[in-house]
Order: C-alpha cells, then structure tokens, then sequence
C-alpha cells in the first residue's frame, strides 16, 4: 500500500529565488565594498611613492649642500648647481623628474611638478646663505583630480664663515 503524504516540509521555489536575492544583493555590497578598499589602497601607495621619492630626493640634495662652500650654490629656474668637495653637482626638473647631473633621482611615478630654489642669507649675520627648496608632486588616479603634495625645507651649508 502506498500512502501519500500530506505534510511534507520544504522550501517551494519562490521561497528558494527570494533568498537567492537577498544573498546576491548582499555580496554585491560585499564586492563593492571590497574594490573601494582595493582603490584606495592603491591611491594611499602611489602617494606615499611620490612623497617617499621626493623626501629621498631632498634628503640627498640636503647633505651634498651641506657640505658646500660658502658662495658655491647657485640656483636658477628649476635647477641648482653646487661646488662642493667632491666636484661640481647640478639638480635640475626634466619631465617631472629631478635629476642629479642629468640621471634621475627621483622615481617616474613621483610627477614632480615644481622644484623651485632659492638662496638668501642666513639671519644673524653668520655670513652663510640659506638654500630654499619647494618640491610639489602629483598624483593621478583614474577619474580623480589630480592630488597635490608641497614640500619645502631650508639647508644651510655646515662650514661657518663669519664676517
């Protein structure tokens, strides 16, 4: 004898696709969550790069004058040359890149923008000139404006000659 059942328990197929709705809505907030956070994270490395690479710049350009005699910098419309113990060094903008007596210093993604030099003299009296050094980047990510990073830092050569 067969006997049918009545009372089965189970999910009828309206039941099935409304889940599979809510499930896919929520993974596609998930996905979407997830690539803003990847995007972002890339925009966050390309401009610490950036700033990485024009901090490195600076810092190399600071101990090279450092190390100068008094009267030996000069500068001009994005460049610097610099007579120190070790010869003559020239830092010049080309392409968006600095450079050090003609290869680069500073990496293709950095997009330098401004290097701006300037000397004046040390306050005081102490008979020294002071190196002004405006570096900006910029970065571009996909659709967005382009993002801008100034930086700027004043060097004094360590040799003292007084009046």
């Amino acid at each position: 004898m067969k006997k049918l059942l009545h009372n089965q328990s189970g999910v009828s197929i309206i039941e099935l696709l409304v889940a599979l709705g809510i499930f896919s809505i929520f993974i596609a907030m998930a996905v979407s969550g997830f690539v803003q956070a990847v995007s972002g994270q890339k925009l966050i490395l390309l401009l610490m790069e950036a700033n990485d690479s024009a901090s490195l710049a600076l810092e190399q350009m600071s101990r090279e004058i450092r190390t100068a005699e008094p009267g030996q910098i000069e500068t001009g419309a994005g460049s610097i040359k610099i007579e120190g113990p070790t010869g003559t060094v020239t830092y010049a903008l080309s392409g968006g890149v600095i450079e050090r007596n003609g290869y680069p210093v500073t990496t293709d993604n950095s997009n330098i923008t401004i290097a701006r030099f300037e000397t004046d003299r040390v306050p005081f009296g102490s008979g020294n000139e002071r190196v002004l050094v405006f570096i900006t980047t910029e970065v571009r990510y996909k659709d967005l404006d382009p993002i801008q990073t100034n930086l700027q830092t004043s060097i004094t050569p360590r040799i003292y000659y007084g009046n």
